[in-house]
Parts: C-alpha cells; sequence; structure tokens
C-alpha cells in the first residue's frame, strides 16, 4: 500500500502520477485533473497546462491522453542532482495526446534567464544564516512553501515545451491550440551547474556536509563516472568466437575491498607503481595511475558468464617467450 501510494497507483500522492484518461469520459478526465492539482498545487503553469492540454486534445479529435509527471518541489536538491549527474530530482513532465496512430507528446521543464545566483544571500535570506536549517525545513515538508521565491531568486521557472531536432522549442498552450513562443532563444535548467560553477559546488558541499543519502548517491555517481572513461580502452576488434574469461568469481575489489557485484569493469595491474598486482575496481585502478596494456594492466567486463577481458590482451604477435 505504502509503494502503491508512493507511486501514485492507488490513490492521490504528493509525487508521482501515471494517469491515462479516454476524452470520452468525463470520469477519466476528471480524474487525471484531480492528479494534476494534487500534484502541482504549488505550480501553477503546469497545472494549468494540463487542464489546457486536455481541452486542447478534445477539441483536436484526440481520443486519449496520458500524463506521466513527478512533482518536486526542492530546486536546490534538484540543482544538486543535476551537478553530480543524477537528474532524477528534477520535476517533469510529459503529456501525450493520442489521436489514432497519430501521438503528439509535450514536456514540462525549467527555463532559466541567465541570473547570476548568491549562495551566502540564499542561505541568510531563506536559511536564517544557517545551511543546515535547509534540513531542518526538509524534514516538516517547509522547503515546499519557499520553493516558488528560491526559483525566483535563482531565476528559473517553469515552462511547456515541444521537442524537435534543435531540441525544446517552448510554447504556449491554449484551450484550443498550442502556438510557439516567440522571442530570444531560451536557456534551460541543464546550462545552469556549468555557467554556475562555484555555487553550485558549495550547494553541493553542503549536501555532502549534512546528508549521508547525497554522500552515497555522489560517491555511486562518481564511480559510476569513473567506470565510463575505461570504454575507450576496450578493444575495438574483440572476437565474440573465443572470448576470455577470469578463472574463477572476484567479489571484492583487492585494494578498497568494494563489492564488485554492481561494477562493471574489474582491472587486473598494480595497486602501487611497480609493486603487486591485483584485482581492482575502476576507482582504485586509476587512483594508482595504472594503464591498460599487455604486461601493464588488463581490463575485464561482467558477463552474464564471468568477467570477461576486454582491453589489455595479448597482442597477436606475441610470443609465448613473453612469459
Amino acid at each position: 500500500m505504502i509503494l502503491d501510494e508512493i507511486l501514485g497507483e492507488d490513490g492521490p500522492s504528493l509525487h508521482h502520477g501515471d494517469v491515462t484518461a479516454n476524452l470520452s469520459s468525463k470520469p477519466e478526465i476528471a480524474a487525471l485533473l484531480a492528479v494534476a492539482d494534487n500534484l502541482f498545487d504549488l505550480n501553477p503553469v503546469w497545472r494549468m497546462a494540463a487542464h489546457d492540454l486536455c481541452a486542447y486534445a478534445k477539441a483536436t479529435g484526440a481520443n486519449s491522453v496520458r500524463m506521466r509527471a513527478f512533482s518536486n518541489e526542492d530546486i536546490l536538491r534538484t540543482i544538486a542532482g543535476i551537478t553530480i549527474g543524477y537528474p532524477a530530482y528534477a520535476p517533469a513532465l510529459e503529456f501525450e495526446i493520442r489521436r489514432g496512430d497519430d501521438v503528439e507528446y509535450v514536456f514540462g521543464t525549467i527555463e532559466w534567464d541567465g541570473r547570476k545566483p548568491d549562495f551566502d544571500r540564499i542561505i541568510t535570506e531563506y536559511f536564517e544564516g544557517d545551511s543546515f536549517h535547509y534540513f531542518m525545513l526538509r524534514h516538516v515538508s517547509g522547503h515546499r512553501q519557499v520553493n516558488a521565491d528560491l526559483m525566483s531568486e535563482l531565476g528559473l521557472s517553469f515552462s511547456i515545451v515541444r521537442l524537435d531536432d534543435q531540441g525544446p522549442i517552448p510554447v504556449r498552450v491554449r484551450s484550443a491550440s498550442i502556438e510557439d513562443a516567440r522571442g530570444q532563444p531560451r536557456q534551460f535548467l541543464a546550462a545552469f551547474p556549468a555557467a554556475n560553477s562555484d555555487f553550485v559546488d558549495q550547494l553541493v558541499g553542503l549536501f555532502l556536509q549534512h546528508e549521508q543519502e547525497f554522500m552515497q548517491l555522489y560517491e555511486r555517481m562518481a564511480f559510476s563516472f569513473t567506470e565510463a572513461g575505461l570504454e575507450e580502452f576496450k578493444s575495438a576488434d574483440l572476437s565474440p568466437a573465443e572470448p576470455q574469461f577470469w578463472g574463477g568469481s572476484i567479489e571484492r575489489c583487492d585494494v578498497c575491498e568494494r563489492d564488485m557485484s554492481q561494477a562493471r569493469f574489474m582491472i587486473d595491474s598494480a595497486i602501487v607503481a611497480n609493486g603487486p598486482w591485483g584485482c581492482m575496481c575502476a576507482a582504485c585502478f586509476c587512483n594508482a595511475g595504472g594503464r591498460i596494456g599487455w604486461g601493464s594492466g588488463q581490463l575485464y567486463e561482467r558477463y552474464d558468464h564471468g568477467w570477461r577481458l576486454v582491453g589489455g590482451e595479448r597482442p597477436p604477435d606475441e610470443s609465448d617467450e613473453f612469459d
């Protein structure tokens, strides 16, 4: 029951919604709009867009609509998550309008007007000069009440877009039409962290200082980035006919004892320069300053049948005398 409530699958949820409505059914439309009103109680742009999109769909001969949404009135956590490569904290809205086999999509997004935020000012004005006060407010959901003001302070606002080959195009939703919004090119939330590096560094530091959950997420994302960096060392001409696998299981990193069941790569290399070798995770391999290559380090990737050698294998012209 708790999981159903969180996912919005059985009754109202403050965060998630996934509702389909047949436009010939007033009760189904009413149920969808009730979910939108509940989710976007503090987001009038997306709330009104849901109503107008239903009216637009009906006026243009659509058969059904589907709304999938995630509401998170916590812009600071959203920005911190995006900064470390974790976008799942970001509010989301996808509205699907179906006319037979034809489907039209409209999305909710967050625009940024280019304003440069002041971290210390925000802590002083909104959290009584104490960064930990944010976490106290969040514990009692008080952050939701200041979210709109914080977004304004940061130069952020909710909007509605459609997508084309050029990216998101801001639109205005009417009860009988959807029109592209004219004016200067817009910036969106994804551009915010790179343009405000000092601010986001302080913000991420705040979460790392006060919240263990975010610290674990940060470490997991950092490890994912480190593993992604090893992709370039995979051999381009791996033969599917004669794969080479590590003989035995690798349960933990020999250096940091990380659980390797969640790792993508394992490296057999020197633990320290000119030192003993070991089977290690990507993070320890990078810390050791090793390299992938025959005689230096072998890169293995997790497969269903074990750890497969994917980089640093013996060159085809290498003689057995090398061993």
